[in-house]
């Protein structure tokens, strides 16, 4: 059977086979919650501008891993912080990102306040 439809003032002619009731796929079966599950953590090196991953000697800073706005720093100058800590909130696209230590330090310096706009690769924060 061909059919005329129109897409934003723009005609089309198309073929529409109609099957018989037989031959249609019984409707799907409602779908099954899903078990909750834990968190994944992946444990891999942060990329950053131009796909570089961090260096080793650059172990003493945290680096914006994309483009954003800092919507909120959890850390002070002087706090000492372990792995996977809490550092700041980056905002990119509508999304919140959570950024945390690489490794556990003390915060030297605080390089952004909430409301900078950051590029991939910056420099946020510097550690002891």
């Amino acid at each position: 059977m061909k059919l005329r439809i129109t897409v934003e003032g723009q005609p089309y002619e198309v073929d529409v086979e109609v099957m018989p009731e037989r031959e249609t796929a019984a409707a799907p079966s409602a779908p099954r919650p899903a078990a909750p599950r834990e968190p994944r953590i992946v444990k891999t090196p942060p990329v950053f501008a131009k796909g570089r991953h961090m260096a080793k000697s650059d172990e003493k800073t945290c680096r914006s891993p994309l483009a954003g706005l800092v919507v909120a720093i959890a850390i002070e100058a002087g706090q000492a912080v372990e792995q996977n800590a809490h550092l700041l909130t980056l905002e990119a696209m509508k999304m919140e990102t959570k950024i945390g230590a690489l490794a556990a330090g003390v915060v030297k310096k605080l390089l952004v306040v909430p409301g900078d706009s950051v590029k991939p690769g910056q420099v946020l924060i510097e550690f002891e």
